[in-house]
């Protein structure tokens, strides 16, 4: 695994905000070993700075905690000085690469550059297990105890399972786990597969909704459908994610749709925005008018609504 470098990354948030950081972690990896790791607290930015209690009930990280800390600038600059030119790894990259955009954004800073892969939708994609929790993950490949939702441990587990993986599938390459689409390919070859099987597949061979949902969540036992493309994730990962909270994925709306997921940058949408949307949107409400309720979830909402527990 000479060929095999990455950073792994975690971030602990303060409040519901993704941009309230306030605990980082980076793990470096270079030639496939680890070789240096750093957690430090974050100062959030003061529009997002309050402390909620659930969070700090989840992470145990509080506002004394965090006093005197290094604001974002000095984070995100010491975060992309470890990664280098390198990728960033993180379990469940739709949580982490959206707080890091976010951070960037409220402290008016462009966001890293990096490639940044993902370590949830690596584990779905190798491993057949009921759940895909990182604790799930570490005990299936016997990485021991670790503090769940400390950034430092889940940063460092995030980089075992990369690892430990990449060693079971003889990958010497981050593009080995993570293949890129190379520009040309032929409809036929693995890397065109490996993109397009969101839209290649049948419907029936869509990730399927999983046996350990929670029966509470809004996607549990829905028929989601997807439209327009996301800013955080290809279509195949959030499939997984849908299926994950116990969705049924589709392909296309129909009488049975219950959740539309619409991507494309929108942060806020009405039923009424549908009429003039794409194919998908305009049939959802056709029916939505005849009285189908159908959930409309943007990908801020997505997110939150996937986020990792």
């Amino acid at each position: 695994m000479q060929d095999l470098h990455f950073t792994a990354v975690d971030v602990e948030t303060a409040n519901s905000s993704y941009a309230s950081i306030c605990q980082v972690a980076a793990v470096q990896v270079r030639a496939g070993r680890v070789v240096d790791q750093r957690t430090w607290y974050v100062r959030p930015h003061a529009s997002v700075a309050d402390f909620s209690p659930r969070n700090v009930q989840i992470h145990g990280i509080t506002p004394d905690m965090v006093h005197g800390a290094p604001d974002w600038h000095a984070s995100v600059g010491t975060l992309t000085g470890l990664a280098g030119e390198h990728p960033l790894v993180a379990f469940n990259t739709a949580f982490d690469k959206s707080a890091i955009r976010q951070a960037c954004e409220v402290s008016g800073l462009p966001a890293p550059v990096n490639d940044f892969h993902c370590a949830l939708a690596l584990s779905r994609r190798l491993l057949q297990l009921q759940r895909h929790r990182l604790p799930d993950v570490a005990q299936h490949l016997g990485l021991g105890a670790f503090q769940h939702h400390d950034a430092g441990e889940d940063a460092r587990i995030a980089a075992e399972i990369v690892l430990e993986l990449a060693r079971r599938e003889g990958a010497s390459h981050v593009e080995h786990l993570w293949p890129t689409r190379p520009a040309g390919a032929s409809a036929g070859s693995a890397a065109s597969k490996y993109f397009s099987r969101a839209y290649t597949a049948s419907t029936q061979d869509l990730p399927k909704p999983s046996t350990a949902a929670d029966p509470g969540h809004p996607f549990h036992g829905k028929h989601v459908v997807l439209t327009g493309d996301l800013e955080s994730m290809g279509r195949w990962e959030a499939m997984e994610a849908i299926a994950a909270m116990g969705g049924t994925n589709g392909k296309g709306v129909t009488k049975k749709t219950g959740v539309l997921i619409i991507g494309d940058g929108r942060r806020s949408v009405t039923a009424i925005d549908l009429a003039g949307g794409s194919s998908k949107e305009r049939k959802a409400y056709a029916y939505m008018a005849a009285g189908q309720e159908i959930l409309l979830v943007t990908e801020p909402e997505f997110l939150q609504l996937t986020r990792r527990s």
